[in-house]
């Protein structure tokens, strides 16, 4: 076998090659391993392309949702606010609008300042407050298309504030009172 290895490398040089490194250069170098002839095989390449693609679709989410906290009061004798956020994400462009229901409070309305009702835990006591657009507390904030916070995606999450208003009004008895409002996405 080693006789048909040695042959096909000798056929694969010339016999210019011979002369050239002498057949005892060659022998020693055959046998250290390390024979090379000119014009030998040497490596090929060949390229192509590998196409990577991915398809971006519209999409909206909600993310984080902060509560608006009120804290602890005594007498209602003054407005007190606060504020919360919800966190938005969507595709660049994509255009969305934010709507927040009128809670759970027995008649409450979004389409009106301070018409929602936050009830006491235990009871049927409430406390009416608004939640709003904008800082200065002039915007209401509800579900209907006249109420509803626009925006459009930049691709990253957006934290979205959310203002809220307890306005003067009759005290009711101690205790805590809450509300849920519903948040809805539309894109």
């Amino acid at each position: 076998m080693a006789d048909i290895q040695w042959r096909a490398l000798v056929t694969k040089c010339s016999r210019a090659d011979w002369r050239l490194t002498g057949f005892r250069s060659f022998a020693v170098m055959l046998l250290a391993g390390i024979a090379t002839c000119p014009g030998a095989a040497t490596a090929a390449t060949a390229t192509g392309d590998l196409q990577v693609t991915i398809t971006i679709t519209s999409e909206c989410l909600l993310g984080t949702i902060t509560d608006v906290n009120f804290g602890s009061h005594g007498v209602l004798s003054a407005d007190q606010t606060a504020q919360g956020s919800i966190s938005v994400q969507c595709t660049n462009n994509q255009s969305y609008t934010l709507g927040l229901g009128a809670g759970s409070g027995a008649g409450a309305s979004a389409a009106t300042a301070d018409g929602r009702f936050m009830t006491l835990a235990s009871g049927t006591d409430t406390v009416s407050y608004g939640l709003y657009k904008d800082s200065a507390l002039s915007d209401p904030w509800g579900d209907t298309s006249t109420n509803l916070f626009s925006g459009t995606g930049t691709g990253s999450a957006v934290a979205i504030p959310v203002y809220g208003k307890v306005p003067s009004q009759t005290t009711p008895q101690a205790g805590t009172y809450n509300d849920t409002v519903v948040v809805t996405l539309t894109y």
